[in-house]
């Protein structure tokens, strides 16, 4: 599974297009909203607005808050797949952020003098062919994640803690291998990957309300939960 770390992102197109089942507790939450397969599921939870969950984290949060983020919608579509027996799972990567991908993180990496910071985003893999259920969205990123530093197993119910624990045992073999990150400690780099977070976090948001889909509205709970499926339009 190693080259799946430079591996291009797929459309949802290539996802099973294995039918719901209405004796299924989760299929019977996307047969509500007028979807009969699995990648009409998918597809639906791509279209959803990115922005991040108000109430708590799990399967259930982008059904309360119309909208979702690389984890709870890749966290979504998993449990959708375990639940249909199909070999969909979730991965955990990290990847070069810098102004290539985040506008305005350039200038903060130039003046701590390094080349990027590690990153973390989620997707889905399905036998060796990666999807990205928030490309596309507004989400702060000039473009699409393709390449990674590196890559695990993310299954559903993976706390945000052990992420954290990997990507710091990850920064500290980057301090010690590469001569362009040996002048800063790993709590400095922690700290450059929250200042260009927020980056991100400022682009998306002011990229959504030029589109007239501001945070605040696009996380009013089940706004957008309708949008596009007439069988269920209100």
């Amino acid at each position: 599974m190693s080259e799946l770390s430079k591996d291009a992102m797929n459309p949802v197109s290539v996802l099973p297009d294995e039918p719901l089942r209405k004796e299924l507790d989760f299929c019977e939450r996307f047969l509500r909203l007028g979807l009969s397969t699995f990648r009409e599921a998918a597809e639906y939870v791509h279209r959803l607005p990115y922005g991040p969950n108000r109430t708590p984290v799990g399967e259930d949060s982008l059904f309360r808050d119309g909208c979702g983020t690389c984890n709870t919608k890749h966290g979504a579509i998993t449990v959708l797949a375990r639940e249909l027996e199909l070999p969909v799972d979730r991965w955990y990567g990290l990847y070069r952020l810098n102004e290539d991908v985040v506008a305005g993180t350039g200038t903060i990496l130039e003046r701590y003098g390094i080349p990027f910071v590690p990153a973390g985003h989620c997707f889905l893999v399905y036998i060796n062919q990666r999807v990205d259920l928030t490309a596309g969205n507004k989400n702060g990123k000039k473009r699409e994640i393709g390449d990674f530093l590196t890559i695990w197993p993310d299954p559903p119910g993976e706390r945000p803690s052990q992420h954290r624990v990997r990507t710091e045992e990850f920064v500290k073999g980057l301090l010690s291998e590469n001569p362009a990150f040996r002048h800063l400690s790993l709590e400095e780099i922690m700290e450059i990957q929250a200042q260009c977070m927020s980056c991100m976090r400022k682009n998306r948001e002011a990229s959504q309300c030029q589109a007239g889909d501001c945070e605040c509205d696009s996380l009013v709970p089940g706004r957008h939960l309708l949008s596009g499926y007439g069988v269920n339009r209100a």
